[in-house]
């Protein structure tokens, strides 16, 4: 099973579309693949699935629960703890929940077990099936305020649905913070999905610096494009990053988006893209 993550600097670059139209691509061609939503703050891959949802698992995550009568007020959860989830008071310790992120040092150090872990819901993950498709989708309940563990859960589980299929496909949430360094972690390759402008360009910079910083291969994918020299595809030259492929613009596609018929506007010129990003993937990873 190969690891695709698709990623973009910004919101509206095309992440997901191109997430779905090669998700399908692959299953034309015969090539089984699972779809994973893991933009969990605002997932939309199943606006463009037409699937049934066959299930629904409730997802928690761990945080500390103060027992007064086992805590002696020494101080030291609130000296271990990074992110100021905890607060001493003369009689009372306050957790705060929005900010703990269950690393446990609190809960393991304790010299007197007086912060045990007790199990928050954070969310659920969803399984759609259509005919041919699967998609696993993360969905962050509202007000909760930290993606990670969902999309780290999401992404263990995944692991059952892909094992007898060639391709994993993470969509992953916009940006360059901490949900989309987990979400493309573990990736084999990575897709940049940029669009030819001088905000997606600033973007796109940002977000390649990032994926150097933490050593991951990557190709860019020019989306919504209206020539073969732009703005982006001078910047990789430069930069010696590679264009994996130009989809282009096309007003046919735009407005079968907008139905949530991608498929319909998939004509010769977007087929082709398809058709590259996939041999380029083949090429790099199955040596």
């Amino acid at each position: 099973m190969l690891k695709i993550a698709i990623v973009s600097g910004k919101g509206g670059a095309g992440k997901t579309s191109l997430s779905v139209m090669l998700s399908q691509y692959l299953w034309e061609k015969g090539e089984e693949n699972l779809l994973v939503d893991l933009d969990v703050e605002e997932p939309n891959a199943s606006l463009f699935f037409h699937g049934q949802k066959e299930a629904q698992k409730v997802k928690y995550k761990e945080i500390p629960s103060w027992q007064s009568d086992l805590c002696t007020f020494c101080g030291k959860c609130t000296k271990l703890c990074n992110f100021n989830a905890l607060a001493m008071l003369p009689e009372q310790v306050l957790v705060f929940e929005e900010l703990c992120h269950g690393c446990r040092a609190c809960s393991d150090l304790c010299p007197t077990n007086a912060l045990p872990m007790k199990e928050k819901e954070m969310g659920v993950m969803n399984i759609y099936k259509n005919q041919e498709m699967q998609l696993l989708e993360g969905l962050l309940n509202i007000g909760e305020q930290q993606a990670v563990p969902l999309i780290k859960q999401v992404k263990q589980e995944s692991e059952q649905y892909g094992d007898q299929k060639g391709f994993t496909f993470f969509d992953a949430p916009p940006g360059t913070s901490c949900p989309m360094i987990e979400a493309v972690k573990d990736a084999d390759y990575i897709l940049l999905v940029s669009e030819a402008t001088a905000f997606g360009l600033n973007d796109m910079k940002l977000t390649v610096d990032t994926l150097r910083e933490i050593d991951k291969p990557f190709g860019v994918v020019v989306n919504k494009s209206t020539s073969e020299q732009n703005l982006i595809t001078e910047y990789c030259r430069a930069d010696d990053v590679p264009v994996v492929a130009n989809v282009p613009y096309s007003q046919v596609f735009a407005r079968a988006y907008a139905r949530g018929r991608l498929g319909e506007g998939m004509d010769e010129q977007l087929t082709d893209a398809m058709k590259a990003i996939y041999e380029h993937l083949m090429e790099k990873l199955t040596v």
